[in-house]
């Protein structure tokens, strides 16, 4: 039954999200049309400056798109006149909050492809495949294969983070009574604040243990040993809160939900 959960709310997303894709891909075409033409015709050069900025707009905004489609899609489903049908469902209130991290998870991925997909048609020259093998050799050589990977998950972990704290909010804001909005933006305030402290008091835990990592404060170069451990740090958080606010609002959702 998950299995049609994911398939049902992957269909939802895919269905705001497709337009956007094709968006960005055709932004970055018209792009690269108009650049070069511009190399020849001195008019249409000021053209392509002004679709360049409109190019990096939706490039930026697609994966705030995105983050905000995803909580969209669970505020509809789960807390609005859809969940009225959502929650009769004959499966699990923890299956239905699965489905919505691991679908909005997999849309991530999609933007970040499309996105890198949409820069490589933008900025395509002679060469420019040797140069980003070349740039992520060197990336690994300076800082370390292991390290980089610790860098991708905690930009991926750190996502899923924000999109539990999104539906921490929202759950519980749908408790009460009345300005259930208001509430659910001070419950995600809350939720993003316990996590701040969290990572504050874990960082102070470091520090206290290797209090020569002070010395790096204001410098790009951090000893590797020092670096493992923040980033360790920074994993350790991006899933034990996660995990604590899944139980929250599988809880929620089970035994408190006020819908509107």
């Amino acid at each position: 039954m998950l299995g049609k959960i994911i398939k049902y709310d992957f269909k939802q997303l895919l269905k705001e999200l497709l337009p956007m894709y094709i968006i960005e891909i055709g932004i970055a075409i018209l792009y690269k049309v108009f650049f070069e033409i511009g190399k020849h015709v001195e008019v249409i050069k000021y053209v392509s400056v002004m679709i360049l900025f409109l190019y990096i707009i939706t490039l930026i905004g697609l994966f705030l798109y995105t983050f905000i489609v995803s909580i969209k899609r669970f505020y509809y489903n789960m807390l609005k006149d859809e969940g009225y049908l959502t929650h009769t469902l004959p499966v699990k209130k923890w299956q239905l909050l699965l489905s919505k991290v691991i679908v909005p998870f997999i849309f991530f991925l999609f933007t970040t492809i499309i996105t890198l997909l949409a820069l490589f048609i933008g900025f395509y020259e002679k060469g420019i495949i040797k140069t980003i093998f070349d740039t992520i050799t060197n990336l690994s050589g300076n800082f370390g294969f292991e390290m980089v990977f610790y860098m991708l998950v905690t930009f991926v972990l750190g996502y899923i983070n924000y999109i539990m704290i999104s539906y921490f909010g929202l759950s519980l804001g749908f408790t009460q009574n009345s300005n259930k909005i208001g509430y659910s933006v001070l419950f995600a305030f809350v939720g993003y604040t316990i996590v701040q402290i969290l990572s504050s008091i874990l960082f102070v835990i470091v520090i206290a243990i290797n209090p020569e990592i002070l010395n790096y404060t204001n410098s790009i170069e951090i000893p590797e040993k020092f670096f493992r451990q923040i980033m360790f740090l920074a994993n350790f958080i991006n899933i034990i809160v996660p995990v604590a606010y899944f139980f929250i609002v599988n809880y929620v959702l089970k035994n408190k939900l006020n819908l509107e």
